[in-house]
């Protein structure tokens, strides 16, 4: 039977606001730069993730084929400026998008989102379901920045602030961006193994090994508090925005030391893990506090990105599988992606069930778990 996945809405499990405040100003390639560090226009401009979206936008607006990015984006910032909250209407229910679970912490730089940029997205939200999250680290930061604090004062002071945030209006939970940091291979250690490693670090800031204990440290605490207030915790694996992340410590599988610490913790590991697709959906099946996303995957694997859903549908049970973009400024990027996890997905199920590996009811029963009913089950929604 034809597979049809159109009148199935989607919840996108991982994606940013997208203030117009945060959009790069006359180099309009530059949005399609993953890195840190500047990249050459013709380099960008010649990626599939770029050719792929220039075409799918450019059919969305009714442009010609030929039509540039600069054109693309310059009528695309006259609808924004005309009638934002209209634009973006239109563009989530090209994709049948009900609503984001968004992190509120980003970017990795520390230059978080302005009383402005929130007023901003609380409007454009309106209608729409509404989750999000914000990250630990900073709040880790923030205390060690403030002054010295006894371990006790420390442990005191972090679990109030990550505490404050969960009841701030709209949030479900927290998330970790350690792999940016320390990387994931978590150590759990005793009480007094973390209390000296806190002291260690006070001595020497610059020290990485100490450091690491206090990440380490704060990861904990935050799995036991989730734990006992039956919240989720997102996890950044895999890759992201270089040189911060190094993806050699960002694979999901050194998580193996503290997802079976915390068996309580309800752990989404986002990003499908990319490149490590397989390695996520292996600890999906084996380990029930660990759940994945797409987000990130669809935009940065190009054409790749049904490959990388049949790879982490190998092992990963679709009960614990969601849809997410990772998209924001610009708000097209959250709309291509879904655009693509259509498309992608469709063509997986469709190959599963003609290859005769699988029923078309349980095809779609998988596909209005992970596009939608994960996600409304995960978050409480």
């Amino acid at each position: 039977m034809k597979i049809d996945l159109s009148a199935i809405p989607l919840i996108d499990n991982h994606a940013h606001p997208f203030p117009t405040t945060r959009l790069s100003k006359g180099n309009y390639a530059q949005r399609f730069n993953f890195s840190l560090n500047p990249q050459n226009e013709e380099i960008l401009k010649s990626t599939m993730f770029f050719n792929m979206f220039v075409k799918q936008y450019s059919e969305f607006m009714g442009m010609p084929s030929d039509t540039t990015i600069e054109q693309l984006f310059d009528e695309s910032n006259r609808l924004v400026t005309e009638d934002r909250k209209n634009y973006i209407a239109k563009l989530f229910a090209d994709v049948k998008l009900e609503g984001l679970v968004t992190d509120m912490g980003y970017p990795v730089s520390k230059k978080l989102l302005q009383p402005n940029e929130i007023a901003e997205y609380d409007e454009d939200m309106v209608g729409y379901i509404d989750a999000r999250l914000n990250r630990i680290e900073w709040v880790c930061e923030d205390i060690l920045e403030d002054g010295t604090h006894s371990f006790e004062e420390f442990t005191e002071l972090f679990m109030k602030k990550i505490e404050e945030i969960t009841n701030r209006p709209h949030h479900v939970g927290l998330k970790s961006i350690i792999a940016y940091k320390t990387g994931l291979d978590v150590k759990v250690l005793s009480e007094e193994e973390f209390r000296k490693g806190y002291y260690l670090y006070l001595s020497d800031p610059k020290n990485r090994e100490y450091e690491k204990v206090v990440r380490d440290y704060c990861f904990c605490k935050t799995c036991e508090f989730c734990a006992e207030k039956d919240l989720p915790m997102q996890v950044h694996t895999g890759t992201g925005d270089g040189p911060l992340n190094n993806v050699r410590y960002a694979n999901p599988m050194l998580l193996y030391e503290a997802v079976n610490a915390y068996p309580k913790t309800r752990m989404m590991l986002i990003h499908c893990g990319y490149p490590y697709a397989e390695e996520l959906g292996i600890m999906m099946n084996h380990y029930e506090n660990v759940y994945g996303d797409v987000s990130e995957m669809l935009i940065v694997s190009g054409a790749g990105g049904a490959t990388k859903i049949r790879d982490i549908l190998e092992m990963a049970p679709t009960k614990k599988l969601m849809y997410g973009s990772d998209g924001g400024a610009p708000v097209e990027f959250i709309w291509y992606a879904a655009k693509m996890f259509r498309k992608y997905f469709t063509d997986v199920l469709q190959s599963f069930v003609d290859e005769g590996y699988i029923t078309y009811e349980f095809a779609m029963t998988a596909a209005r778990d992970i596009m939608y009913e994960n996600a409304k089950r995960f978050y409480k929604i």
